[in-house]
């Protein structure tokens, strides 16, 4: 489903560029550098809003999304990482061997899983 939405997205976003007269090179680039669906999103509200007739004025807004997105994203993170250290810090370790309470309950948020940070693992290797 979510595939299925990025595809739709992609092919709207490269529609909309090609009919505001950008080569099609430059519109497959533009969907490869945002890559999610909120990012699309907003390129998408931004060119139907303005109708930018310089590729450079496009791309600068191109930009400016794709480093908001980014600081949103980190911050989250952030976020996940240091409120698992709180709680490391408030309640200890607990006894070796036993799940926490919460951990069976699923009461603990775990990372959000974009760009290489793993649901379950926090950060991958790679």
């Amino acid at each position: 489903m979510k595939n299925a939405r990025l595809a739709e997205l992609s092919e709207r976003l490269e529609e909309e560029l090609r009919k505001l007269g950008f080569p099609e090179e430059l519109g497959r680039l533009v969907v490869m550098s945002l890559g999610t669906e909120k990012t699309m999103e907003r390129m998408l509200s931004y060119l139907k809003r303005t109708r930018p007739k310089d590729a450079g004025e496009m791309v600068d807004e191109m930009l400016a999304i794709k480093e908001e997105f980014e600081n949103y994203r980190k911050k989250k993170i952030s976020q996940y990482y240091n409120e698992k250290l709180n709680r490391l810090m408030n309640e200890g370790l607990g006894e070796d061997g036993e799940e926490d309470e919460k951990e069976k309950t699923g009461a603990i948020r775990l990372p959000p899983d974009h760009r290489g940070f793993a649901a379950e693992n926090g950060p991958s290797a790679s």
